[in-house]
């Protein structure tokens, strides 16, 4: 049965978390139940995303969770996954893109503060934390100073990319095409034999 909570689907049955919508303060906690009500049985999770990007409380702490979910997550970016949703994908066991159409959008984080704060040493301590946030979920996987300065430089940028290339460079790790497409991708890139299994399961559309 699906339930819908707020604006995310979720399905028990078929074991999908379905993220179309901004993922702000009002989304994290269906997110966060949905994850904490999966994960317990330590069956595979797909979190189905299309979003535009949110707040930066709300993606970096849906990164932690899903970190820390003892359930594998699958996160496969429908359509987009950008700013809080493309930090929020990072976390996931395997990340997928649904097609080369996929994009994936980063930048700095924006409205923190206004233009008198944004000169006090408040804000530049403030915008420093949520920038070493942001880089430490799309550097975890290969921390080094080299892949470190290479995030720097695209989310100062505010790039969006599309999957071929957010899978060069590590953002992704398949394209699904079809299920070849996504064994042939796994094999390019160090991931367990457990991840390499999730790729055969049924896909939830």
């Amino acid at each position: 049965m699906g339930d819908v909570f707020g604006r995310v689907m979720v399905n028990y049955e078929r074991r999908t978390i379905e993220l179309f919508c901004l993922l702000d303060h009002n989304s994290y906690p269906d997110v966060r139940r949905a994850l904490i009500d999966m994960g317990k049985d330590g069956k595979p999770i797909w979190l189905l995303i299309d979003s535009p990007g949110g707040d930066l409380f709300a993606g970096n702490q849906t990164f932690a969770l899903l970190r820390a979910c003892a359930s594998p997550v699958i996160g496969l970016v429908m359509g987009q996954a950008s700013s809080a949703a493309a930090l929020a994908l990072q976390g996931c066991n395997l990340r997928i893109a649904l097609s080369d159409l996929s994009v994936i959008g980063l930048h700095e984080p924006t409205g923190w503060v206004g233009s008198f704060e944004a000169k006090s040493e408040r804000f530049a301590a403030e915008n420093k934390q949520a920038i070493n946030a942001i880089l430490h979920a799309f550097v975890w996987r290969d921390p080094n100073e080299d892949r470190e300065e290479e995030i720097k430089e695209m989310i100062s940028g505010k790039i969006s990319l599309y999957a071929k290339e957010a899978m060069e460079k590590g953002i992704v790790d398949a394209i699904l095409i079809d299920r070849e497409n996504i064994l042939t991708s796994l094999g390019k890139i160090p991931l367990s034999d457990l991840l390499i299994e999730l790729s055969g399961l049924e896909l939830p559309f």
